[in-house]
């Protein structure tokens, strides 16, 4: 029977903090679209939060499926760091253009090679209160 595990983590001092909704839905749709590995029985998808610095944080979306070769991901990278509006594909261009959107300059996604195998999708950004949040987004109580 295949085992499958997903963790997470979140730091206990982001408790009142806020994201955008679905924001991090592309990533994990994309290891089961593109990356989930079924040679193998194992399947992991691990989730953590944290504080990088005061106005920062970091998710981390880390999972074991098959990668990717480190010139394809460089490319992705280098899209990710302009999204264009016409870049196609849902996942992690997604997530960059609503950040950019939504966060501004200074934040974004960006993707590494999950050592020993799968991906890591890195979403950096800022640090807000849910009454910021919602503010920012035009929620009156």
């Amino acid at each position: 029977m295949p085992t499958s595990g997903t963790g997470y983590y979140i730091d206990a001092e982001l408790q009142d903090c806020s994201i955008l909704a679905h924001l991090i839905q592309p990533a994990i749709e994309n290891y089961f679209m593109h990356a989930l590995d079924e040679t193998t029985d194992s399947h992991n998808l691990d989730i953590t939060c944290e504080a990088v610095t005061e106005d920062t944080i970091r998710i981390v979306i880390a999972d074991n499926g098959t990668g990717s070769d480190d010139e394809r991901i460089a490319e992705i990278n280098r899209r990710l760091l302009t999204p264009a509006i016409k870049d196609r594909g849902y996942g992690p261009m997604s997530i960059a253009k609503r950040i950019r959107l939504f966060y501004g300059e200074g934040y974004g996604v960006h993707l590494e090679n999950n050592e020993p195998e799968g991906m890591r999708v890195i979403i950096t950004i800022p640090r807000m209160s849910v009454e910021t949040h919602r503010r920012k987004l035009g929620i009156s109580d």
